[in-house]
């Protein structure tokens, strides 16, 4: 269990399991995981959670964190995960 969760683009085989795991998370009282996606992939990713709220009567709840090449994530004070460019259809 974790209570980091980076998603490297919004695909659908990459997404799929992030509302379950939001749901679970929340009937199991575990606090909102941190999950990082690409800067530009939040406004949609954010309409998704609307949708789901909608479809499931439920929050989905979540730190969503964007993040752009080069910039760095702390995830204590000696492990961290840096972004780094790759080439995909979408931002990734």
């Amino acid at each position: 269990d974790t209570d980091h969760w980076f998603i490297s683009h919004p695909h659908l085989d990459h997404l799929v399991m992030l509302p379950i795991l939001l749901t679970r998370r929340s009937m199991m009282h575990r606090p909102p995981p941190r999950v990082v996606v690409p800067t530009e992939s939040i406004p949609g990713i954010q309409k998704l959670f609307e949708a789901w709220e909608l479809l499931d009567r439920g929050p989905q709840k979540c730190e969503l964190i964007g993040i752009d090449i080069g910039e760095k994530i702390d995830l204590d004070a000696t492990r961290f995960v840096t972004a780094h460019r790759t080439f995909h259809a979408v931002p990734s």
